[in-house]
């Protein structure tokens, strides 16, 4: 599939869902920014890598008890957050941790990329008051 049809293919997607349409980034990158509540979803496609890509930022990294957060994310990472996971997304002045999903955009269908949506959105439900309330003082 060429990356004109993967970009239809998403926007399509977004379409059923009614939501915006990607638009060009650099270097053949699409996103679009999807907005639930207080959440923000980034969704990239980047045609070139075969990367479909979800992004989701939870807090600013705190400035005590990291250690602690890092093991705590690396668990999470281990057993509870299915296709996705915690990062630290640590450049100029974000210093953020994010939750992510990646996949091969090749192939990807509706359920696939609904289910990927939810999960972001079921795991930023669940585990930013959490991360906030025992992390951010």
């Amino acid at each position: 599939m060429d990356h004109q049809e993967l970009v239809q293919r998403i926007n399509g997607f977004l379409k059923q869902l009614n939501l915006g349409p990607l638009t060009a980034g650099n270097n053949d990158s699409y996103y679009t920014t999807l907005t639930a509540g207080e959440q923000s979803l980034f969704v990239y496609l980047m045609p070139k890598m075969d990367l479909f890509y979800i992004e989701s930022p939870i807090m600013k990294l705190p400035s005590s008890n990291l250690l602690e957060l890092y093991r705590h994310l690396l668990e999470l990472n281990n057993w509870e957050t299915i296709d996705a996971y915690f990062a630290i997304f640590d450049k100029e002045d974000f210093n953020e941790i994010v939750l992510q999903l990646m996949r091969p955009a090749e192939g990807i269908d509706f359920e696939e990329f609904q289910s990927a949506l939810s999960v972001v959105l079921n795991l930023y439900k669940k585990y930013t008051p959490e991360l906030k309330s025992k992390f951010i003082h």
